[in-house]
């Protein structure tokens, strides 16, 4: 079976998933790309510099962009004026808002407990997992929804994580302007160990400009 015959058998079984991510609005897919872009390239580099070996494997490279896609498709289900909201969020728009990880995992339930796939499909589910569940998870335990730390986190998770961190801050959003590129990366810097995995994060510094035009 190809790599797009794998696509197709997963997206046959995801009807609703699929066409609800088509459905979200132009900032949230724009996002939704960038970020599987930067996971597909994050991860090549780290399949080459042999990190986490056990984890990162060449079986799972096509499907990374076609995974990561899906890491806040959560978000399609809240309201676009709580996501674009302008001032600063209060305590409960915060936990409304980190509601998207679990969503997502629900919206992908019934898929993820299908038996009937072949081997290839099976990785390609285990990458929208672990992209969904845990680009929010910080090395350090505060992250969330389950307050996972270090190796609990997978390093799919962790590259998402990295992907999304970064293009969060370099891209416009309604309710504030993109970031110096300098300043984001300085400030990704400062929470290596604490929030981002130290090996490849200081792999993403390290080939940084692969990673956007915007530098």
């Amino acid at each position: 079976m190809s790599d797009i015959q794998v696509l197709d058998e997963v997206k046959n079984k995801m009807i609703d998933p699929w066409k609800l991510y088509q459905s979200m609005d132009a900032g949230l897919l724009e996002h939704s790309e960038s970020v599987a872009t930067y996971a597909y390239i994050l991860y090549e580099i780290a399949l080459k510099n042999r990190y986490y070996p056990d984890e990162i494997i060449y079986d799972k490279l096509f499907f990374i962009k076609h995974a990561a896609i899906y890491h806040d498709i959560g978000k399609a289900y809240l309201e676009p004026k709580l996501l674009n909201y302008k001032g600063i969020l209060s305590q409960n728009q915060r936990d409304e808002i980190e509601t998207h990880v679990n969503i997502g995992m629900d919206i992908f339930k019934h898929i993820f407990k299908h038996n009937n796939i072949s081997e290839a499909s099976a990785h390609y589910l285990d990458c929208v997992r672990d992209c969904i569940f845990h680009h929010h998870e910080n090395i350090d335990g505060t992250g969330y929804p389950n307050r996972l730390r270090g190796h609990e986190i997978s390093a799919l998770g962790k590259i998402c994580a990295i992907a999304d961190y970064y293009d969060a801050l370099t891209s416009n959003r309604v309710y504030r302007k993109a970031l110096p590129v300098q300043d984001v990366l300085q400030d990704m810097k400062l929470q290596m160990g604490y929030k981002f995995d130290p090996l490849l994060l200081s792999l993403f510094l390290e080939n940084h400009k692969l990673f956007s035009c915007r530098q």
